[in-house]
């Protein structure tokens, strides 16, 4: 008991300064083109942003976090062919959107989008290795690969400063993203290999792949596509000020996500009961007001003095994302249970729930509310879509607690 306290404890240390770390290197970034750019400037590489995480967070949903529920490697990184064959399969996706920016690119004379393009294979190689971290236990590698981007990112300030430039913002976070891989691939010894033992390796896990996958497609749609549909009919500006109200709630949504990689492969390995979740659960909450109320007490009177946003609007977003952020936490929790037990009509059900909620409310006050429609949106759906988690969790944990107790 004292041995798996112990792993638990430096698990969760370690993965929380990697959410951490990951969290600050982009915020950084964002910081940095709102005060020397502006909202618009911001609004402009949510826009690139969006587009590189919406294939990263595809290839993690359909990858890496089928990964994490997985048997634990047996011995180095390095010789599991699971690692090395993986990483040639997310290397092969991420030269082939780079050939699709690259087209768009010619086509709009937009260089942004060549940068974004040459960004990805870095980006997508970057985490795969932290989740490999992650699902071996040794969640130590993760956070210092993110701490590593995280410095390189706060290098980039200056770069920004001087040339107040969004496609440099973007490509001083994909030289982050080189750097930091790099190191993994060195201090760990995977080399890349033919696709083919992960193309298997994920068809025999189908049955888990594939709801991560729609799942993480309906978070997208919900969040990253909110982001494009805000854009279209509110503007940049409009854009910027939703991605200035989830940049305050960021930290509170990576202890989130340092939560779901420390749960699922811990519940995998030694199960969970209903007490466990609802501790998980209050735990996620008070950890993160905390962490949302320090940002926006430090982040907004310095972009108010800066002159990069308004007192009036600031309000009103802070109170809607306090809401996003404590409706997180339950949704979050109970997510990872239901993951880790590869209950994926469950988890999937919230997803439907929250996206199309966040969906109908964003669509029917967008253009007359602006950014604060979409974070009503976003804020009521996931809050119902966490009560039904909720709900749909403890019933699975008192049904497997009744068999196990029968057998």
């Amino acid at each position: 008991m004292t041995n798996a306290h112990n792993r638990l404890t430096r698990v969760t240390s370690w993965s929380s300064i990697s959410q951490a770390a990951s969290a600050a290197s982009n915020v950084v970034i964002e910081l940095a083109i709102t005060v020397f750019i502006g909202l618009v400037g911001l609004g402009q590489w949510t826009i690139r942003y969006a587009a590189l995480v919406t294939v990263m967070y595809l290839v993690r949903s359909a990858l890496s976090d089928v990964l994490l529920a997985d048997d634990a490697p047996t011995g180095a990184l390095r010789d599991d062919t699971r690692t090395s064959s993986l990483m040639g399969l997310v290397l092969t996706i991420g030269v082939t959107v780079s050939i699709a920016c690259a087209t768009l690119a010619a086509a709009t004379h937009d260089v942004s989008w060549l940068i974004v393009g040459l960004a990805m294979p870095a980006v997508l190689a970057q985490d795969l290795l932290r989740y490999i971290g992650f699902w071996s236990l040794e969640p130590r590698l993760s956070a210092t690969m993110d701490l590593i981007w995280l410095a390189v990112s706060l290098i980039s300030i200056a770069v920004i400063a001087n040339t107040k430039s969004v496609t440099i913002g973007i490509a001083a976070w994909g030289v982050g993203a080189l750097v930091s891989a790099g190191w993994g691939l060195l201090h760990t010894g995977i080399r890349p290999s033919s696709p083919r033992t992960a193309i298997g390796w994920w068809s025999a896990n189908r049955s888990l792949g594939v709801p991560t996958l729609l799942d993480t497609s309906m978070y997208l749609l919900g969040n990253q596509g909110l982001w494009f549909f805000v854009a279209a009919v509110a503007g940049a500006q409009v854009l910027g000020e939703l991605r200035l109200a989830l940049l305050l709630a960021n930290p509170a949504l990576l202890v989130y996500l340092a939560a779901q990689t420390i749960l699922v492969p811990t519940i995998t390995r030694d199960g969970a009961t209903r007490r466990h979740l609802l501790t998980y659960v209050g735990i996620a909450i008070i950890a993160g007001l905390v962490l949302f109320i320090t940002a926006a007490v430090i982040v907004l009177p310095i972009l108010r003095h800066v002159g990069s946003i308004t007192a009036t609007t600031s309000s009103t977003l802070v109170w809607l994302t306090t809401c996003y952020v404590v409706a997180s936490a339950p949704y979050v929790i109970t997510a990872s249970v239901l993951r880790a037990k590869r209950h994926g009509a469950g988890f999937l059900t919230m997803r439907a729930i929250t996206t199309t909620i966040t969906l109908v409310v964003a669509i029917i006050g967008v253009s007359t509310s602006g950014a604060q429609a979409a974070m009503a949106g976003l804020a009521l759906g996931t809050a119902c879509a966490a009560a039904v988690g909720l709900w749909l969790a403890t019933r699975w944990l008192s049904t497997a607690s009744a068999s196990q107790s029968t057998v």
